[in-house]
């Protein structure tokens, strides 16, 4: 391959435009995967986090070598908490869309600073990851921003979603992609995952069971143990490889949701392993997306039967904001509009 053809494919990676549809759907699986961690800890809040907490800020930053970021002081969990169900909630629903993912980074840094030990990687998966999408046009579809938009006087914009900058979106393939190597690299360093046994400590342990299984039979088995230590090893390879090879990137998804769906079933470490699935939504086609979308539309549209007709006038810009907003809640197009 010539330099030239390197460049040219260097700047297609980085700078071509494309949907914003893929962003926008794990702007929403983020934003309710935050309000799934608030609901999940808000009970133990205080025992977590905080002066009277397990682990005093104190402690923590002296663990750490020097005082973490924060926006607030060890006594305000509760408003932390607060803050964190709104931006929460406008991240979901693509209110001020960048801005709340922005706020949402700073408030997770804040409980991080506070005990840097419980739900450490959860916490970290998570900041990281909104920080990327306040660098992003998360935004800009499947959002109350774009609602919002149709209104804006003199700037209304209407039709179809328009293409853009994919930069945010590359970057957080690139971060789930690291994730993946770094777990692989890490592993091959420990005798145990080379040889095949690592799992047979995990099967011994119950500090990270998530259900009683019957580990035993199992262990027993050391062909099965070695498979599964060693199959772990290779679908996390595949999974910062070969997830860049558009012709192997669906199967080696498969592959890695059945590989943390066995993570999640088998190992207590709430929401790791969905942040990870999630975060494959980045790496779907926007035409398969489509395609996917106009399938189920025929589906509900087989059932609903024919989409009533309803006319209105094409110049009066009032009337024309109102069908646009009504074309962009109808996500299923049961309603057709037709200008007059």
């Amino acid at each position: 391959m010539t330099l030239k053809r390197l460049w040219l494919a260097w700047n297609s990676f980085w700078f071509t435009n494309q949907s914003p549809v893929p962003l926008a759907l794990f702007r929403i699986l983020m934003g309710l995967l935050v309000l799934a961690f608030c609901w999940g800890t808000k009970d133990n809040a205080a025992t977590f986090f905080g002066q009277k907490a397990i682990v005093s800020p104190d402690t923590s930053t002296d663990w750490f070598g020097a005082p973490m970021l924060s926006v607030f002081s060890g006594d305000d969990v509760q408003l932390i908490y607060s803050l964190l169900w709104i931006s929460g909630t406008c991240l979901t629903l693509g209110l001020f869309s960048r801005i709340s993912a922005f706020v949402v980074y700073l408030l997770l840094l804040s409980l991080q600073s506070l005990d840097c030990f419980v739900f450490y990687n959860i916490i970290e998966l998570l900041l990281l990851m909104c920080f990327y999408l306040a660098l992003s046009r998360c935004g800009a579809a499947l959002s109350l921003d774009r609602l919002i938009s149709v209104w804006l006087p003199g700037k209304a914009q209407f039709g179809p979603v328009r293409p853009g900058s994919i930069v945010g979106q590359r970057v957080i393939q690139i971060q789930v992609a690291l994730l993946y190597w770094s777990a692989f690299t890490s592993k091959l360093n420990g005798g145990s995952w080379v040889d095949g046994t690592a799992l047979c400590y995990i099967t011994q342990s119950n500090v990270f069971q998530q259900y009683i299984y019957p580990w035993d039979i199992v262990a027993s088995q050391a062909w099965l143990l070695k498979s599964l230590t060693w199959g772990t090893l290779v679908v996390e390879a595949m999974l910062f490889s070969l997830i860049w090879v558009k012709e192997f990137r669906y199967p080696v998804l498969m592959l890695g949701l059945v590989f943390h769906a066995g993570m999640e079933a088998t190992l207590s470490i709430p929401l790791l392993q969905l942040i990870m699935v999630c975060s494959y939504v980045t790496f779907i086609e926007p035409d398969d997306l489509s395609r996917w979308m106009n399938s189920l539309r025929y589906w509900i549209r087989s059932i609903a039967g024919p989409p009533p007709i309803f006319r209105y006038n094409g110049s009066s810009i009032f009337s024309c904001r109102v069908a646009e907003t009504i074309r962009r809640v109808d996500v299923f197009q049961l309603i057709y509009l037709q200008a007059e």
